[in-house]
């Protein structure tokens, strides 16, 4: 009797050793920091299927947007900044550098191009973190119509290049 409790009680102790692990490896894995970046992993090489994986499951229509977002830097390199709480709300600011950005046919080379795109986060089934695209355009938005407004600003050269780029009938953008 006394051995087979001492079986019993190797096997509950060895079963709940394997249970923290696990619960371990899926809270460091499910991280914010973690799925921030794999998310950056995915954009950079615009694998669509690892996209997926990270974002939101409401937001799964939004992949080849952000996907095309990404084709508009062809060198374009990723990395995690920081995860920062903005409001209650988590996001991963990812450093992003480049040295080129494409609308179309049409390519601007920028020289030391670099910022810091910043993307929502939020639970899903109360325990996986996600990256949330929706919430995610405003914050991109803002930040990339700051980026470029300084940057032409600083950059005649390009402005102007820029201009002679745009079809003809529209409106050139405001100054």
């Amino acid at each position: 009797m006394k051995r087979q409790g001492k079986v019993i009680g190797t096997m509950a102790i060895t079963l709940a050793i394997v249970a923290i692990a696990v619960i371990a490896f899926l809270l460091f894995r499910n991280s914010p920091s973690q799925v921030a970046q794999t998310f950056a992993d995915g954009l950079v090489r615009k694998d669509e299927a690892t996209l997926r994986r990270v974002v939101a499951s409401k937001d799964a229509d939004r992949v080849p947007r952000v996907i095309g977002f990404a084709g508009m830097f062809p060198d374009l390199k990723l990395e995690v900044a920081r995860v920062e709480d903005r409001g209650g709300q988590k996001v991963a600011v990812l450093s992003a550098s480049f040295s080129q950005v494409a609308f179309g046919a049409a390519r601007f080379s920028v020289p030391n191009g670099k910022l810091e795109l910043p993307f929502a986060l939020t639970r899903e089934r109360g325990f996986f973190w996600r990256v949330d695209l929706e919430q995610s355009e405003n914050l991109l938005r803002q930040t990339i119509q700051q980026a470029a407004t300084n940057y032409l600003r600083q950059s005649p050269a390009i402005h102007q290049q820029f201009l002679q780029q745009l079809p003809q009938g529209m409106p050139a953008p405001p100054r």
